[in-house]
């Protein structure tokens, strides 16, 4: 039996629908080749190992230091890499940065202060949600200065306990002639201390009185690099161009055009651009990412859903690195795997809702991931970038150093902006 006039069209216009969605591309499979061809095209560091990690602590409960030493399994030693984490982060915090640097042959310590870590969330300030007080004393200049002096002894004492063979073979995959220090957030202020920021004397000249209280924090000795994420700038303090002269040493900025203050402090996404604005010519690079923010910058794996998006303290996140393709540097598909019982969030938990403003009782909330979906690319820019920095500084590899200066500020595009002056 012949079909109808009438439905002899209607099965043509059927026919041809099933045909073009059979032909049409599935939207995730192509973001993930889209993902994909980014990844293939970014740098490539020259090795790719396998990272083991031990923690410890250093010193008493209420002065202590915890630290976490992420090393590559291949026997040797690696340059050393000191990660110092934000305000209420633990010594684990940001594996997505740290772990791609390990397997790039680095040996990778974070280090935060107990009174620093997780438990600044239940201080008073805390508790009743003032955390603009919380910050203000945490950012301050006197605590600035300890934390830049525990940096100093806790770096001696690992020299010393290796020296003396009393670290258990923890530091022998570490080679402390060859130093990087990066930061996050308030980690981010240590760094710069360490490099040379200063800017107690302008702001002392502005009142009239000396500086000279023993409270101002020195430079690291035998630092070789920097890179801060998230730059905390006070602006109140002035005196800009002096402040940031004698950073010398080789520097890379992170941030983004949405890296909100998420303390009520008045610091913009462009003030964050200022320690690169002011720094001195030579070996200085900054990454800005579209969207990019504190969920972003921290480094921290994804949230789990079932982790959910209320306030409150959170569990810290299991890690594995970057779900899906295209997570790696050198091609790998998926994550960061091997690194089982770590604390991939650092222990800041989900925080409040996106919104990004303070809650009471809590802790002060994140925003949502940078660009929606469009995760991966942003993370996979900053491990190359940053993979590269250290190349380029740690290792004076010249095919990183010119991909920096050529290769990546094209690549980044479509993400961010490479800066380098």
């Amino acid at each position: 039996m012949k079909p109808s006039r009438g439905l002899l069209p209607l099965l043509l216009a059927l026919t041809a629908a099933v045909g073009a969605c059979a032909s049409r591309p599935d939207p995730s499979e192509q973001a993930e080749a889209e993902v994909r061809r980014f990844a293939e095209r970014g740098y490539h560091p020259e090795r790719n190992l396998p990272v083991t990690r031990r923690d410890t602590h250093i010193g008493d409960e209420r002065e202590g230091m915890d630290l976490s030493l992420d090393c590559p399994a291949t026997p040797g030693r690696y340059p050393l890499v000191i990660y110092l984490p934000g305000l209420g982060e633990t010594a684990r915090a940001a594996p997505l940065w740290r772990t791609a640097w390990a397997q790039a042959g680095y040996a990778v310590l974070g280090m935060q202060r107990q009174a620093d870590g997780p438990q600044v969330w239940s201080s008073p300030d805390a508790r009743r949600g003032a955390f603009d007080q919380l910050a203000r004393s945490r950012f301050g200049g006197a605590q600035l200065a300890e934390r830049s002096e525990a940096v100093r002894r806790t770096l001696e004492a690992i020299r010393q306990q290796a020296a003396e063979g009393k670290d258990s073979g923890m530091y022998a995959c570490v080679d402390t002639s060859r130093i990087a220090v990066v930061g996050f957030e308030l980690g981010a202020q240590t760094a710069l201390a360490l490099a040379g920021e200063r800017y107690r004397e302008s702001r002392a000249a502005a009142r009239g009185d000396a500086a000279a209280d023993g409270r101002e924090p020195a430079a690291l000795p035998g630092l070789t690099a920097v890179a801060v994420f998230s730059p905390h700038v006070n602006m109140a303090a002035g005196g800009l161009s002096e402040r940031y002269r004698d950073i010398l040493a080789p520097t890379l900025v992170v941030t983004g055009d949405a890296d909100e203050d998420r303390y009520g402090l008045g610091i913009t996404p462009t003030v964050r651009q200022a320690p690169f604005r002011y720094m001195p010519e030579g070996n200085k690079f900054q990454l800005v990412l579209n969207a990019g923010n504190y969920t972003l910058l921290n480094g921290a794996d994804a949230p789990r859903r079932e982790e959910g998006q209320g306030g409150g303290r959170g569990r810290p996140g299991a890690a594995g690195g970057m779900g899906g393709p295209g997570g790696g540097l050198n091609g790998s598909m998926g994550g960061f795997g091997g690194m089982g019982g770590a604390d991939a969030g650092g222990g800041m938990g989900p925080g409040m809702p996106g919104d990004g403003k303070m809650s009471r009782g809590g802790r002060p909330g994140g925003e949502g991931p940078a660009g929606g979906g469009d995760r991966q690319r942003p993370v996979i820019a900053v491990q190359a970038v940053s993979t590269a920095f250290l190349d380029a500084t740690l290792r004076q590899d010249s095919i990183a150093g010119e991909w920096l200066a050529r290769n990546g500020v094209r690549w980044v595009e479509p993400v961010g902006t490479l800066q380098l002056k």
